[in-house]
């Protein structure tokens, strides 16, 4: 029952006050300090305890940001990110929509390394029915309590469909022309047309292929292509068989006529034919 009286060699952010040993740690990480708490009775004897205190981090985990993903409909989702921890503390990380309420039931959230990587994935390929866009928000929480979150957006889209085919037959000297029809499901999506291995000449504007061939033959090959501004694509590869253009031909020639003054033209029909069966249409000059 002897008085005790309490001294201690300190770093100089410590302080001993009573009991209590307390202070503020520093800056410097992964420095270790020697501290001495000396106990002295008021006869003399002492005992002393020596540990060691190691200055630490005490970060928020990180989740590496995701930019934001389209995938196609009938393509596969694999969708990987990691989660860092400078203090390489013990990490929980999970997975939700952006309003907390739980993920569609075909995306499949899982996470490896303790926590510290993930992936959104599908079981097969993704369906017409699961088009649409989802906000999504990864939530990660380290063994000290700090906590981070990271969102991002998947859309799964439907590629636009052609909804009429072109003609594959055209004449020379006479205009091909093709008004292109496709649909898009996703009512959001806006579509354009290009074409590639066109012939010389064939124009696309708009919405319309036009072209005027000049020589018969076949012309294979010819990629008609809808897009939409997340990349789905349609894809039409179509030939145009261009036969000559015969000439239509008078079936009877006329004669040349002499009118009389003053006395009435005798009337007379004009007979043509056309072996390629176009329709006519006659002029006079």
């Amino acid at each position: 029952s002897d008085e005790v009286t309490l001294t201690a060699s300190l770093p100089d952010w410590l302080t001993l006050s009573g009991t209590t040993i307390s202070g503020q740690a520093p800056d410097t990480l992964d420095t270790e300090y020697n501290v001495t708490i000396t106990a002295t009775d008021n006869n003399g004897g002492s005992v002393d305890q020596t540990y060691k205190i190691t200055i630490t981090s005490n970060s928020s985990p990180s989740v590496t940001p995701i930019n934001n993903t389209t995938v196609q409909v009938g393509n596969e989702v694999n969708i990987s990110s990691t989660v860092v921890d400078a203090d390489n503390a013990t990490v929980t990380t999970t997975a939700s929509l952006k309003d907390d309420s739980a993920l569609p039931s075909w995306l499949v959230f899982t996470t490896q390394s303790g926590g510290k990587s993930f992936t959104f994935s599908k079981d097969g390929v993704t369906t017409s029915d699961e088009a649409g866009v989802y906000d999504l928000k990864v939530m990660t929480v380290d063994d000290q309590g700090n906590t981070s979150e990271m969102e991002f957006s998947l859309r799964v889209n439907n590629a636009p469909t052609f909804s009429n085919t072109p003609s594959t037959t055209a004449k020379t000297g006479s205009q091909y022309s093709h008004t292109i029809l496709a649909d898009d499901v996703d009512s959001d999506n806006t579509v354009s047309f290009s074409i590639e291995n066109n012939p010389s000449g064939m124009e696309l504007n708009g919405s319309q292929i036009t072209w005027t061939p000049d020589t018969a033959g076949t012309y294979s090959d010819i990629e008609l292509k809808v897009s939409d501004q997340y990349g789905g694509e349609g894809t039409i590869t179509f030939s145009i068989e261009v036969s000559a253009n015969i000439l239509p031909e008078f079936s009877e020639s006329i004669s040349d006529t002499t009118i009389q003054l003053g006395q009435a033209m005798t009337s007379f029909s004009v007979s043509v034919i056309d072996k390629d069966d176009d329709s006519i249409t006659l002029t006079a000059k």
